[in-house]
């Protein structure tokens, strides 16, 4: 049989068993047309063509995205794309965990101290150094600038010099102790700790 019918209780249902008689290419054979155009019933039947199993109808997942949107999303993703590449242009490398200091100052001591060693002459070396000092604790004593000997002296004694100090005002040193002995003077009159 072509053609079956069934009910369902409140409708009768057609069956038909191939859509041969209804495709486009065999509408002029025999009586199709006709057979089609009846098949309905009534002019104002709706009729619904069961079509997603030849792949026609509603789309679905990224097909059915509207065109429209899908060029927005490239147009976002693009921007998106151009952003963080500027932005990372502007970018440096990390941050350092800890910051480079300068070489301690022990350091520098070290180099000063080779420098006067390599000159062979501490007292030629260290004369601008010893008068500085004799001019700061003159100074601090309260001693006018020209200053005897025995006054800067005692001046010093009351500032706390020792006595191996208190000889390194009196002439630029000619020895490794003496000079330990007026950067401890110095160390005295700018405030720090002598060592």
């Amino acid at each position: 049989a072509l053609l079956v019918s069934t009910s369902t209780g409140t409708r009768d249902v057609w069956l038909l068993a191939e859509s041969a008689p209804i495709e486009n290419r065999l509408l002029v054979e025999a009586d199709n047309a006709a057979f089609g155009l009846t098949l309905p019933g009534a002019a104002d039947r709706p009729v619904t063509f069961a079509e997603g199993i030849h792949g026609y109808g509603e789309d679905s997942g990224v097909a059915a995205i509207p065109t429209e949107w899908k060029v927005a999303f490239a147009g976002l993703a693009v921007a998106v794309l151009v952003f963080a590449w500027a932005r990372g242009r502007r970018l440096g490398p990390p941050d350092q965990p800890n910051r480079t200091l300068p070489p301690p100052r022990a350091a520098y001591i070290d180099a000063l101290a080779g420098s006067l060693a390599r000159t062979n002459d501490p007292a030629a070396a260290l004369d601008g150094l010893t008068t500085w000092t004799r001019e700061r604790v003159a100074q601090r004593g309260g001693l006018g600038a020209t200053v005897e000997t025995d006054e800067l002296e005692r001046a010093a004694r009351d500032l706390g010099f020792d006595e191996a100090e208190v000889v390194a005002l009196r002439q630029p040193p000619r020895t490794d102790t003496e000079v330990l002995a007026l950067g401890r003077a110095v160390a005295r009159v700018t405030g720090g700790t002598p060592g």
